[in-house]
């Protein structure tokens, strides 16, 4: 399963640490196999705004631009036909090592020096497109981080999923098993044109402390919705009236001590009939068995 860690954030609501996430998801039985860092050279490129765009004096096809990179106004050299004055660009000043392992320097280019370069595409790792440079669509100032303006950052995750965990095998069963581990909820996007997503009511299964102390499950019922009545008190429920509150193993652990007490008291009572009579009677169906309450 490939999972992404800033889907998990947005799933919980919260910023996760890729390194948490990795050894917790190993206590969940799930481990990571892999971690894989996304567009993790992109760091210490900036916005760079553009304020002005003349003809290169020594070249017909460059272009010499002044750059507001956040702080002093530096000169590149731009070989790109789209660069224009007042818009913003992607800029990599000197120093920065770029994606494709290029570390930039200042050059001297027909007779000009250039202090950084407006990144295309293909440069920063966003594509393949190397005709021009990237135009950011965005009023954030000059300087700012790229990663703030496109969410690109990422760290990916290649999760075990063992065959008894196919709820695993998506991001919200990611999310909602790391939720529980960490008490944080899961926030599902909602889907666009729908009013909600349909939560069904849930329902709560009975405290095993009051069955053990043999309170009667009509009576415990009804004293959690308030409507107890002491003058039945006594009555045995119908298995349809509480089949969806007892969790299954009740249900089923109840009939078992009924039979046994069935048999025992069949026996006790019975020692001088033939064993044809004491199995007749547990043939027949229980009173809280599947068939005999439907």
């Amino acid at each position: 399963m490939i999972a992404s860690l800033r889907w998990l954030s947005d799933l919980l609501g919260t910023p996760l640490e890729a390194e948490a996430v990795r050894d917790r998801l190993a206590m969940l039985c799930a481990p990571v196999d892999a971690m894989e860092t996304i567009h993790g050279g992109l760091e210490r490129v900036v916005v760079g705004l553009v304020l002005e765009a003349a003809r290169h004096p020594n070249a017909d096809r460059l272009s010499l631009c002044k750059v507001n990179a956040g702080g002093a106004v530096l000169g590149v050299v731009c070989g790109a036909p789209n660069v224009t004055a007042g818009k913003r660009y992607p800029f990599a000043a000197v120093g920065v090592t770029l994606p494709n392992g290029v570390t930039l320097e200042r050059r001297k280019i027909r007779g000009e020096y250039s202090e950084g370069m407006l990144c295309s595409p293909i440069e920063i790792g966003l594509g393949a497109d190397a005709e021009g440079i990237l135009e950011l669509a965005t009023d954030a100032p000059a300087g700012t981080p790229l990663l703030d303006v496109l969410p690109l950052a990422d760290v990916r995750f290649e999760v075990d999923v063992t065959p008894n965990r196919p709820d695993l095998l998506c991001h919200a069963g990611l999310a909602r098993e790391l939720g529980a581990a960490l008490g944080l909820p899961v926030r599902l996007p909602a889907f666009p044109g729908s009013p909600g997503p349909a939560v069904p009511r849930a329902v709560r299964a009975l405290p095993q402390s009051g069955l053990r102390r043999g309170v009667p499950v009509r009576r415990h019922l009804q004293a959690r919705r308030g409507r107890h009545r002491p003058d039945r008190p006594g009555q045995v429920p119908r298995l349809a009236d509480v089949r969806l509150r007892l969790p299954i193993q009740e249900d089923l652990l109840q009939l078992v001590v009924r039979q046994i007490r069935k048999v025992h008291l069949l026996l006790s009572a019975d020692r001088g009939r033939p064993a044809d009579g004491v199995l007749g009677d547990l043939r027949r169906p229980h009173p809280l068995s599947r068939r005999g309450a439907l």
